[in-house]
């Protein structure tokens, strides 16, 4: 364990700091060299490919550029499909959200070879398709392509996504509840204050590719009251060799912690300026094994 200079992980923390509105995170894109390379040529020019699961998109192209939905509105019940234009992105999140009710409608979602899929076109856009596979490890994948000719074409390319997604799995890389630290907490009605996992930390792998994944935790060596639950005291990040960007986890507070008295808070004030302003850094070698089943 070794302390980081305050300076340097102001940087560092605007990684973690950021919102990210969007139930599927892409920030960890692109994919690592090996990953990348494996996978197949498209007809498609554009598609998303998302894991609900670990929340993940695991690999996409021009997904965030504006396309005309044509038929997507009328397939799903979504708050996109009054849009003239939306996003590939967007379609992505939609179909993964009403997908259970697209299987009351078998004439708009077929299953072709395990992959259960539906079609849409535009005339401006061309033909487009939204599809659901699970693979042999039993992990569920939500993807959508956009920007071919033919019907054909789509089967195809959603044929080729499905080939090369049977090589990932989910990885539990930390349960709920695992604790992190425990850190001082300065003029607070509280001394201390444990930082732990708020929700399971589910990450996607290849069986091809990963051997390891390094768990690097960076959090505050003491924090100062008031303290409000989901405040921000840190974050996990899992350097994957999958991407090219770690995946990164929020350490909140799942407790409030009032201020205290006056006397306690000048008196704690001289020491919090004095120790208060560093980050702590923690990193471990995790072996992989599934967790899907």
């Amino acid at each position: 364990m070794q302390t980081i200079k305050f300076g340097l992980l102001i940087a560092l923390l605007n990684v973690f700091t950021t919102v990210y509105p969007a139930k599927f995170e892409a920030s960890h894109l692109p994919l690592a060299g090996n990953i990348s390379a494996s996978f197949p040529k498209l007809k498609a020019t554009c598609f998303i490919i998302a894991n609900k699961e670990t929340s993940l998109v695991l690999h996409e192209k021009n997904s965030r550029y504006k396309i005309h939905g044509g038929a997507f509105g009328d397939l799903i019940a979504s708050p996109y499909g009054d849009e003239e234009k939306t996003t590939l992105y967007d379609m992505c999140e939609a179909f993964a959200e009403s997908f259970d009710s697209l299987r009351n409608k078998p004439k708009l979602l077929e299953n072709i070879n395990g992959v259960e899929i539906c079609f849409f076109k535009s005339p401006m856009s061309g033909v487009g398709c939204a599809f659901k596979y699970k693979n042999k490890n039993s992990c569920g994948f939500f993807c959508a392509l956009y920007g071919l000719s033919t019907k054909e074409e789509a089967i195809n390319d959603a044929k080729s996504i499905a080939n090369w997604l049977d090589q990932f799995f989910v990885f539990n890389a930390s349960k709920q509840g695992e604790l992190i630290a425990e850190v001082p907490v300065f003029c607070g009605e509280q001394n201390r204050i444990k930082l732990t996992i708020s929700e399971d930390h589910n990450l996607l792998t290849s069986q091809n590719y990963s051997k390891q994944i390094t768990k690097i935790s960076r959090y505050r060596t003491a924090v100062a009251a008031p303290i409000n639950e989901d405040d921000n005291l840190g974050a996990v990040f899992y350097a994957t060799e999958i991407f090219q960007n770690p995946v990164v986890r929020q350490l909140t507070s799942d407790i409030t912690i009032k201020k205290a008295d006056v006397t306690k808070v000048v008196k704690d004030s001289f020491a919090y300026l004095i120790f208060g302003a560093s980050y702590y850094e923690q990193k471990r070698k995790i072996s992989i094994a599934p967790h899907c089943g």
